[in-house]
């Protein structure tokens, strides 16, 4: 019986968690007898309109998003159970996401979902609290891609701080770190000066967003713990504002002092490059496009002088003596050393050093891009290339290359520096039976 449960959950998981979650706060919410700080929102939502509504938050000690939230319903007249229902229907918004989206394996998400913050205390009040949760995992997404949308999670974050005043430290603690990541980037790598008016603007908005909360609090009376409260917040404030000058200062600052010069590029370009080839090792997916007559994409490991690739037509292994070239449809395994320029038709077309070229660097959006051109009197086949890198971790992202008359271009995927082991370059013989004929052509 229990095995039968278990094969009948399996794959289910998640679901079964949103399910549980929602049935229990169900019940909750119909037997819950509304409290009084409950009912005192949805009054105030309906008595009083956007511009009104700021002449009662300072004395009411909340910010006004929930109001907000309300006024639409409570002032159209609907029921006052809709109060019930909207804190229902945030929170399972907020359950609902964590089920699918959270980066945790199922026990963790079960603990989060059916914790008493998701299946009571945050549900069942109809109160502010459904979205201090809602903001907070919304910021939580938010954050891993603030450097490509920093509008977006500063948007978060400002609509966060218009919760609940108790997410204040949160929120600010947050741009704090922001900004020192900022300040880092900008001190080691110079990496945000094509968009720091956009970065800037992304910080600039939970600061408006405190502001506004000042203002939202202006008529406090001169209580000594508000007056100190307000203080500290203004304090706070202040200091997120001399912050966002100095960054902004720090960026307009780097972007007129660097110049991209060839020195800069080629660094850059060698820091991809040791990426790639280096010691560390890497694995990359490649696309190939020689003028649209030749196609092919596969995946490809390196390290050293050994590497390893699979496309669609041929497997190899470069041990760094012995290259095994598998022709799957041939059934022909070719061995070569693994100096022999015989070994890959295409790539060894592709000779160069680094010293063969002048560098010159731009930047468009998020990456860097570099053009290699051919100094006169090198010997390599490479004319001309140019090479796209993210510009925060210089991984490649596309290469297109010049060879005599045409341009191969190589656009590259999943890419990963680092944790290459050795035994993947070693020919695996007892895979390749005697159906495999091998032409020794060393």
């Amino acid at each position: 019986m229990c095995k039968k449960l278990r094969n009948m959950i399996a794959g289910h998981e998640q679901l079964l968690m949103i399910l549980i979650a929602a049935s229990l706060n169900l019940l909750f919410v119909f037997v819950h007898e509304c409290w009084r700080d409950e009912a005192q929102a949805w009054l105030i939502a309906m008595d009083n309109d956007i511009f009104s509504l700021f002449n009662v938050t300072s004395y009411e000690g909340h910010p006004c998003l929930w109001f907000f939230v309300l006024m639409p319903f409570a002032r159209l007249g609907f029921p006052y159970f809709t109060l019930k229902v909207i804190s229902y229907l945030v929170m399972l918004a907020v359950i609902i996401i964590i089920a699918v989206k959270a980066p945790f394996d199922n026990y963790l998400k079960a603990i989060f979902i059916l914790s008493p913050m998701c299946i009571y205390c945050f549900v069942t009040p109809a109160r502010n609290y459904c979205l201090c949760a809602l903001f907070v995992v919304l910021s939580a997404m938010a954050f891993k891609d603030r450097d490509k949308h920093p509008l977006r999670y500063g948007l978060v974050l400002a609509l966060t701080l218009q919760t609940h005043l108790i997410l204040g430290g949160f929120v600010v603690a947050a741009c704090v770190e922001w900004f020192l990541s900022e300040v880092i980037k900008l001190y080691h790598d110079r990496k945000i000066t094509s968009n720091i008016a956009y970065r800037g603007g992304g910080i600039l908005l939970p600061f408006l967003s405190g502001l506004f909360l000042l203002f939202e609090f202006r008529d406090t009376q001169t209580d000594i713990n508000i007056s100190a409260f307000r203080l500290v917040i203004l304090g706070v404030f202040i200091l997120m504002s001399i912050c966002l000058l100095l960054i902004l200062l720090c960026g307009c600052a780097t972007a007129f002092c660097q110049n991209y010069s060839p020195q800069e590029a080629r660094r850059i370009l060698e820091n991809a490059y040791n990426q790639v080839f280096g010691p560390q090792g890497c694995t990359l997916h490649y696309d190939v496009n020689l003028i649209g007559v030749y196609k092919t994409a596969g995946t490809i490991w390196y390290k050293g002088k050994k590497n390893k690739f699979v496309d669609a037509r041929v497997d190899s292994w470069n041990d760094g003596t012995t290259v095994y070239t598998v022709y799957r449809k041939k059934k022909v395994i070719e061995v070569h050393d693994a100096n022999s320029e015989k070994r890959d038709k295409y790539s060894s077309k592709f000779k160069f050093t680094l010293d063969d070229f002048d560098y010159s660097m731009e930047r468009s959006g998020e990456d860097v891009i570099i053009t290699l051109k051919q100094r006169r009197g090198a010997k390599g086949t490479v004319k001309q290339a140019k090479v796209a890198l993210d510009s925060h971790t210089y991984a490649p992202k596309y290469i297109k290359v010049k060879v005599a008359l045409f341009w191969a271009n190589i656009r590259i995927t999943d890419f990963k520096s680092g944790g290459i082991r050795d035994d993947i370059f070693v020919f695996p013989r007892a895979n390749y039976g005697s159906n495999y004929k091998y032409e020794d052509k060393r």
